[in-house]
Order: C-alpha cells, then sequence, then structure tokens
C-alpha cells in the first residue's frame, strides 16, 4: 500500500515544475512518483522553508472511523426492541411520579390552610 501524505503548509514544489500544494492537498499528486528522501525533507525542517510541510496520512485509521460512525448511524435507525420500549414506559411513570411528590407550593399550602379552617 502506497503511503500518502497530506499537505499541512502551502508550498511550491521546485522538484516537481514548480507544483504549487495548497494546504489539505494530497501528497504527491496523481502522476507523481517521488523518493523517499523528497518526502523526509517534506516532513522535517530540513526543507528551504524550514517546517514540516506535510503529515502522515493514516488511512486505516480514518477508515476504522468511518466503519464506526455508519455503525452508530444504522443502531440509530434500528425499531427499539419490546424491552426498551417498556424500560422508556417505567421511566416516563417514575417521571410522573416524581413530578407528584415535589413540594407544594406556597398557594397551594394557603389554599389547603383556608380550606381546614372552614
Amino acid at each position: 500500500m502506497e503511503e500518502k501524505y497530506e499537505v499541512i503548509h502551502r508550498f511550491k514544489d521546485l522538484q516537481d515544475g514548480n507544483h504549487i500544494y495548497k494546504v489539505g492537498d494530497i501528497y504527491p499528486r496523481e502522476g507523481l512518483e517521488t523518493t523517499k528522501k523528497r518526502i523526509k525533507e517534506l516532513l522535517t525542517e530540513k526543507n528551504k522553508i524550514g517546517e514540516p510541510l506535510i503529515r502522515q496520512i493514516e488511512e486505516e485509521v480514518e477508515d476504522t472511523e468511518k466503519t464506526e460512525e455508519v455503525e452508530q448511524i444504522e443502531e440509530s435507525e434500528e425499531e427499539p426492541t419490546e424491552e426498551e420500549v417498556e424500560d422508556t414506559e417505567k421511566t416516563e411513570e417514575v417521571e410522573q411520579i416524581e413530578e407528584s411528590e415535589e413540594e407544594p407550593t406556597e398557594e397551594e399550602v394557603e389554599d389547603t390552610e383556608k380550606n381546614a379552617e372552614e
């Protein structure tokens, strides 16, 4: 598998007919064969600009991330199981019970006291 690199600093490649590489471009461009020495120059500060101009792309990591993302999307599109539906209903019941157990407002307390006096 051929290694690929991403341009991280715009530069003019003097060894490629002054081709201009922009940030985000793939190095080497399609059809260009380059040497390990040239790649090392561009990966490090040992070039005319004095800083790294490209970084290696880790395709396997990117492919794994894409696969995981697709799996997450597929999972979210599945119908819920009966158990998940029951759990959701139980959660809603608990929330309703908790809401009913809240402290009464001052107004409710006053109304209760008035009713008790009558």
